[in-house]
């Protein structure tokens, strides 16, 4: 009997003892630390992704920004950008002054009057 008991222990030994190479869910793992690294790693290049986005997004919405600053800064340097007045300049402006002086009728007759002679002499040019 005591034969017997230990026999069945045998077999129950070897009952217990699995193959390496089986393929039964107890034998079958997953590597433990793929998933906990995997989480970590698709969050840092979902927020790698997501900061990309939004980097994009804002450059996207710059460029017009900087495309109207720079028009800007060109109007604003040419407006200021000083030139030298040669005598017609200042002819035109001394013009401009007595034409005010005048009644706006006999201002307009005169200015006619001036244009005329300065078509007239730059046909003669042509």
């Amino acid at each position: 009997m005591l034969q017997d008991s230990d026999q069945s222990s045998q077999h129950s030994d070897v009952s217990l003892q699995r193959p390496e190479n089986s393929t039964t869910p107890e034998n079958v793992m997953s590597p433990p630390s793929t998933i906990p690294e995997d989480r970590p790693q698709s969050r840092s290049s979902s927020q790698s992704s997501v900061t990309s986005t939004r980097r994009k997004r804002r450059a996207l919405q710059e460029e017009p920004m900087n495309d109207a600053l720079n028009r800007l800064e060109n109007i604003s340097s040419a407006i200021n950008t000083q030139t030298e007045y040669d005598e017609f300049h200042y002819f035109g402006l001394n013009l401009a002054a007595q034409l005010r002086s005048l009644p706006l009728y006999d201002a307009l007759d005169v200015q006619t009057q001036i244009q005329n002679i300065l078509t007239t002499a730059r046909r003669r040019h042509l």
